[in-house]
């Protein structure tokens, strides 16, 4: 689990009880994103065709957009109607006939798809996964 998530899911569950404990809440929130909010040098993991079922939980959709923040935001918008150098990916897994499906998203990620590159190389299973999720809640 993403841990500043985790810690402001925590403090707003948790810490607005009492102002003390709402302070220290706040006090945590911000050591612990100031540890973790310096950026890290991790070698890409090999993506594979990763596994099935996708969980749509608010730390993987979280997760999911970091991940689309760091590889995907150069060409896709999230934006309705807003074209970059990808389409715009706004509700492409909404709706009672969505545009993609998890296994659609997978195939596009693994093999790419017209000007789009392959990313089997750059992003690990969990990725793909959180990615997957993060476009759902669009």
């Amino acid at each position: 689990m993403n841990r500043p998530l985790a810690v402001a899911l925590l403090t707003f569950s948790v810490g607005i009880a009492a102002a003390g404990t709402l302070s220290l809440s706040n006090r945590m929130l911000a050591e612990t994103t100031a540890q973790t909010a310096a950026p890290t040098t991790v070698a890409p993991k090999p993506a594979g065709k990763a596994s099935g079922a996708v969980a749509y939980t608010p730390a993987n959709v979280a997760a999911g957009q970091q991940v689309f923040l760091q590889r995907c935001m150069q060409c896709h918008s999230v934006a309705e109607g807003e074209v970059r150098f990808g389409p715009s990916l706004f509700g492409v897994m909404k709706g009672p006939k969505p545009r993609k499906t998890p296994a659609g998203v997978r195939e596009i990620l693994h093999d790419g798809k017209n000007k789009m590159p392959s990313f089997k190389d750059v992003l690990a299973p969990d990725e793909v996964d959180h990615i997957i999720a993060y476009l759902h809640s669009l």
